[in-house]
């Protein structure tokens, strides 16, 4: 009787091989992706602000986060503390340098100028700071022809849905306006 040939020993070895490959390479794109994102404390510890405030924009997360000076700060020295964090809302997502991507604009702003209230097409947004960079922080969306913000239709927190903006609760919105001076920075990121 003739024995059998080893036939497969040769193909055994290279699925090992070509499945340690992917392996490796699964590892090497998974550290890619899930790298250590910053938090807005420490995005504000990294800036600098001429007011005693200062915002953070997580559009990944959907939250603004304020942050005041510290009482303990030494004079010209940034310390902050977090004042609060709240939901928002931000720019639609859209197709840009092959990423899909928030189209908030990116970076560091400051509020530029204050507005009470803006009209859109078929909505009205009110307290509205308008950042350098043309986008604003303000109210969730409400009935275009009210004097005061009455009807709210559009109150969707959480997602990317403006062209934009970061809109907040009305509340918030109000607070920033009043508490916020002109310069008073945003990183966003």
């Amino acid at each position: 009787m003739e024995k059998p040939k080893a036939v497969g020993f040769r193909s055994k070895y290279i699925l090992i091989a070509l499945a340690v490959v992917c392996i490796a390479l699964a590892l090497i794109m998974s550290r890619g992706s899930s790298r250590i994102r910053k938090t807005p404390l420490q995005i504000a510890e990294e800036c600098t602000t001429a007011t005693e405030w200062m915002m953070v924009c997580d559009t990944q997360e959907h939250v603004l986060t304020l942050f005041k000076q510290s009482k303990d700060a030494a004079p010209g020295e940034w310390k902050p503390v977090e004042y609060n964090s709240f939901p928002c809302s931000t720019g639609s997502l859209r197709m840009i340098n092959g990423e899909m991507k928030t189209c908030t604009p990116l970076g560091p702003s400051y509020i530029k100028f204050k507005q009470r209230s803006h009209k859109f097409d078929d909505c009205k947004s009110w307290y509205n700071c308008w950042m350098k960079g043309g986008f604003a922080i303000h109210s969730t969306m409400y009935a275009r022809d009210e004097d005061l913000p009455l009807h709210e239709t559009d109150s969707r927190l959480g997602d990317n849905i403006s062209t934009s903006c970061i809109r907040v609760d009305l509340k918030v919105a109000k607070f920033i306006y009043k508490t916020m001076p002109e310069m008073t920075p945003l990183m966003v990121y």
